[in-house]
């Protein structure tokens, strides 16, 4: 996991080639081709509904090797298919037919994709085109005799013996009436940005929506998927184009799959408040007025290095960064970076506090894989009186009586509760009671109770409540009322 400091470069990797042509006068505009230039490190292009990258394996987790599906040989141009029946073009001996469920799945941008990694192998020349991709499903494992939509826009398949093929993904596509690309799609790789056998240089992505099959059993390592995946492609045919030549040189093209999948980009976030991991409430006290330090531990867990590093709390805002961490100086997530953003506070307001940090980032250009995670964090303000409050009620009972009720979240310091009693919210008050404090000097809170006895009835009473800390500061945690009952006499006539 080392050697990661490419940098995703941001080219605009889908070029439009346009003929013009002059007659009588008049200008002709006749679309060539669209051409996707994943000549680069780190660029990706989207084809329809599917989307390709250029994978640099020294820039990720593991070596991005895999077991071969379809291999593919010829110079100049080559095409093929993966079947267990008669091999058709330039496709080779150890080609298989693969299931569904061998095919993983990776949930980028909110929607799952399978995963489909090419590698290229050109003996003489550096450069190849990828010229067409088409993805199929069927019943049958040995499919044989592909058509080329020789029938119309719709209509490419491959003859099975017993069930029909489903045309999943077409990178050419849409197609005119007699199944011509209303533009030639192709994508331009370099095999020195990856030299080597067996290693992942591009990776196709199609959308597992466009499967046919649902069920869990074709879910990737599902067992009891019958659906088989065929993948049709071409190289090469490009030619020549400017001074780089893209056929092929008589090296394998393999298709292959990848267990776990390759591309995983990912990020993490981790949020801490004054050195505590609270992500449930109501996590550390602070004194009143104490300095109050957030920290947003932010790493990669995923297979890809990360770039465009957001860090935002909700309460907060974006919070600047990182301090530390990118030792490399390259602006990216590496996968063996942690990256540490800061922020401070102090505790003005009393009782619970909770915020959450959230960190976004992204990878490739065409389409933007947006990463992104999240992190609660809470803790406690103490009050003034480092007693916190939760709640205070009044209750009337009968015999004249009200029931008063209150309860602490914590009572540091606490030395106790002075409780007062009026009959109209604008008079002197009188003191009723002093009480002991439950849990003096602790975190954890205490319930109370106190009846007061021997009142008017039919009368609204008013009751305040406060605390004394050991420095004798008073608090007034709050004020209530309640109406006591009416007595109501009976007589009894014998």
């Amino acid at each position: 996991m080392k050697n990661r400091k490419k940098l995703i470069k941001k080219t605009k990797p889908i070029a439009i080639l346009v003929l013009v042509i002059i007659l009588s006068g008049l200008i002709t505009l006749t679309v060539l081709a669209a051409y996707c230039n994943l000549e680069i490190i780190g660029s990706s292009c989207a084809f329809n509904d599917g989307f390709m990258i250029q994978f640099d394996p020294t820039g990720s987790a593991g070596s991005g090797t895999f077991p071969v599906f379809l291999k593919i040989q010829a110079t100049g141009t080559e095409k093929g298919y993966n079947t267990d029946g008669a091999l058709e073009f330039d496709t080779k001996e150890t080609t298989i037919a693969i299931l569904l469920s061998q095919v993983p799945q990776v949930y980028l941008n909110g929607e799952w994709y399978r995963e489909f990694p090419l590698d290229i192998n050109e003996s003489v020349g550096v450069f190849v085109s990828l010229d067409a991709v088409q993805v199929f499903e069927s019943l049958d494992d040995d499919c044989s005799g592909y058509n080329g939509f020789t029938a119309g826009p719709t209509d490419s398949y491959i003859t099975c013996p017993t069930n029909s093929t489903h045309l999943v993904y077409d990178f050419d596509g849409p197609r005119d009436a007699s199944g011509v690309p209303v533009v030639d799609k192709w994508a331009g790789l370099d095999y020195s940005l990856q030299a080597g056998s067996g290693v992942a240089d591009t990776i196709l992505f199609v959308p597992d929506s466009n499967f046919n099959d649902q069920t869990a059993a074709c879910d990737f390592n599902g067992t009891g998927c019958l659906t088989y995946v065929y993948l049709y492609s071409e190289f090469g045919n490009a030619g020549i184009v400017g001074e780089k030549d893209y056929t092929s040189d008589d090296g394998f093209e393999e298709w292959g799959l990848a267990d776990p999948a390759i591309f995983q980009p990912y990020i993490d976030i981790e949020k801490s408040t004054n050195g505590v991991d609270a992500d449930e409430p109501t996590g550390p006290g602070v004194s009143w007025e104490g300095d109050i330090t957030w920290v947003y531990t932010i790493t990669n867990p995923g297979t890809m290095p990360i770039s465009n590093v957001v860090v935002e709390d909700d309460i907060e805002g974006i919070i600047p960064g990182p301090a530390s961490g990118d030792t490399d100086l390259d602006g990216q997530l590496d996968l063996d970076e942690e990256w540490i953003y800061e922020a401070s506070g102090q505790c003005t307001v009393a009782g619970k506090y909770a915020n959450i940090g959230t960190v976004t980032g992204q990878y490739g250009i065409d389409p933007v894989i947006i990463v992104t995670d999240e992190d609660p964090s809470h803790h406690w303000c103490l009050s003034q009186t480092a007693v916190t409050f939760d709640y205070f009620t009044a209750t009337p009972q009968i015999s004249n009586s009200i029931l008063l009720d209150w309860a602490t979240i914590n009572e540091i310091n606490n030395a106790g509760f002075n409780l007062y009693r009026s009959q109209a919210p604008d008079v002197l008050w009188g003191h009723l009671e002093f009480i002991q404090p439950q849990n003096p000097g602790g975190f954890e809170g205490a319930v109370y109770n106190f009846l007061d006895e021997g009142l008017n009835p039919g009368t609204k009473y008013y009751y305040t409540l406060r605390s004394v800390d050991v420095g004798n500061v008073v608090e007034t945690l709050g004020t209530v009322d309640a109406t006591t009952f009416y007595t109501v006499f009976l007589a009894l006539i014998y």
